[in-house]
């Protein structure tokens, strides 16, 4: 018989087997004389939750980068200016 452990985002209710890709947060604090870090109300937050609100950066661009142009199109380019200029 073994045990199987289930995580849930406490903010989504998003629920996998595996600790991988869920953070613990929480609001954390010091006393103004140098006192340790106290941390409040911490919960686990799902990879989602965290992209949502910015902590993570999203896992997928936003937009694909620009293809550059290649020699052939430079030149035909520079070509075309030359002659309509003319």
């Amino acid at each position: 018989m073994g045990v199987e452990t289930t995580y849930t985002c406490d903010r989504c209710g998003h629920s996998q087997k595996t600790s991988d890709q869920m953070w613990e947060v929480g609001f954390a604090y010091r006393s103004r004389h140098g006192g340790s870090y106290t941390i409040q109300a911490p919960s686990w937050w799902c990879r989602g939750c965290l992209e949502h609100f910015d902590v993570l950066p999203a896992t997928t661009p936003l937009d694909p980068p620009p293809t550059p142009p290649t020699l052939e199109d430079l030149i035909r380019e520079l070509v075309q200016d030359e002659l309509s200029t003319t």
